[in-house]
């Protein structure tokens, strides 16, 4: 087994403190907290030349970065290729070298933080965000609540404000676990209750199953891997309720999908998802071999007025299919979806071969989350995005430590 636990860069050119400041102004931007306010040309700028900056400090940082992380490379490679036969060439080009960068600010933090570093970053971002969200309970800082229900705070859509929540959660979960003094804890501690909070308050309903599924598998994934009595009273326990749950949906004579749909407010196309997996599998039929663009589809004047009717059905934001895969295969077709796996079957790896402990429990069960919130979005495969900046990270920081007598200033 490998450890991952602390930043893997033998010779450091830059005090740690930088590369943290980073991690989290990146980690802030790309959870689109602050979409909806005119701020976003002169974040982005300054993200872009911030770590523009950063990468001069170290000349040979990103040569070597590519060379410790291989898999990186497929993707977005894909991707660029694609401008040779996209329907929107202009569109593929610029989302193209925006998802390289993406990737590599996302490897690079991932490379210099480590695990536990990615954590706090994240715990630090994503908090400040929260309570960023707390001071709009009022409408103070704009439309607060969404017009169907639901607490918006400083975000633009209530399903961005659960889906971060729930990265907090789980990012204080760990915290809690790992941190090394009590006020430590604590701080966590509060992070985790006001994540609770933002969830409920949200009423994404995909957040509050999320919140139970992966808190809870992480939980107990901790305790069954302590081994024991504790082990087998998890599994005990885990049984039992599967049992349960089964026997009374055997009793009541219940379509438990349809039921869970009913509980949260949901109907049998999950809100017009699979209208839209719909057009997508028309599209990859049109294209099968090597798609309509990387990120073309939706600017296409081809597909102007079916993505009119769409947005119109759907509301003026629904731009994705809600689900990568299907969106892959709309945008590059097989080779896509190829490159994909293997940037996720070299995280998942990677991953799975660091020492047991809390650490790794914690950066398996996110990119669990990141895959199950995919696969009903799009945004795995997008351009400044966090699931693709954290993607890379992980891949990036389950690289085994090189070990150096440097200290970090």
């Amino acid at each position: 087994m490998t450890q991952a636990l602390s930043p893997a860069h033998p010779v450091p050119l830059a005090p740690q403190w930088l590369d943290m400041a980073l991690a989290v102004l990146l980690l802030a931007w790309t959870a689109e907290a602050l979409a909806r306010f005119p701020t976003g040309s002169a974040l982005t700028a300054l993200v872009y030349g911030a770590f523009c900056l950063r990468f001069c400090i170290d000349p040979g940082a990103l040569a070597g970065l590519v060379r410790r992380c291989p898999a990186l490379v497929p993707f977005p490679l894909v991707c660029l290729c694609s401008t040779l036969w996209s329907e929107a060439p202009g569109v593929t080009l610029t989302a193209a070298l925006q998802l390289c960068f993406t990737c590599v600010a996302g490897a690079w933090i991932g490379h210099r933080l480590g695990l536990e570093g990615l954590a706090r970053a994240l715990l630090l971002a994503l908090s400040a965000t929260l309570v960023a969200s707390t001071l709009n309970l009022g409408g103070w800082l704009g439309l607060s609540h969404a017009p169907g229900g639901g607490f918006l705070g400083i975000y633009a859509q209530k399903n961005a404000l659960g889906q971060r929540a729930l990265l907090v959660l789980l990012a204080g979960l760990l915290v809690v676990l790992t941190a090394r003094d009590w006020r430590g804890r604590v701080v966590a501690m509060a992070c985790v209750m006001l994540a609770v909070a933002m969830i409920a308050a949200s009423r994404s309903a995909t957040s509050l199953v999320m919140a139970a599924a992966m808190g809870g598998l992480m939980l107990w994934w901790l305790v069954a891997g302590r081994g024991g009595t504790l082990r087998a009273m998890a599994l005990v326990t885990a049984g039992a309720a599967a049992l349960g749950g089964l026997t009374l949906v055997w009793q009541l004579g219940a379509d438990p999908v349809a039921t869970l749909l009913q509980a949260l407010g949901k109907n049998a196309t999950m809100t017009g998802r699979t209208l839209l997996w719909e057009v997508a599998l028309d599209r990859i039929s049109d294209r099968p071999l090597l798609g309509h663009g990387y990120m073309a589809y939706w600017s296409a004047p081809r597909f102007a007025q079916e993505t009119w009717i769409l947005t119109r059905l759907y509301g003026e934001t629904v731009a994705v299919f809600h689900n990568f895969a299907l969106e892959i295969l709309v945008g590059l077709g097989p080779a896509g979806l190829a490159a994909m796996g293997i940037l996720l079957w070299r995280t998942l790896s990677g991953l799975w071969r660091l020492d047991p402990g809390p650490v790794r429990v914690w950066a398996l069960v996110l990119l669990l989350t990141l895959l199950v919130l995919s696969a009903l979005g799009s945004s795995l495969h997008r351009p400044h995005e966090i699931t693709m900046v954290l993607i890379a990270a992980l891949l990036a920081a389950a690289r085994p430590v090189q070990r150096t007598s440097v200290a970090y200033s």
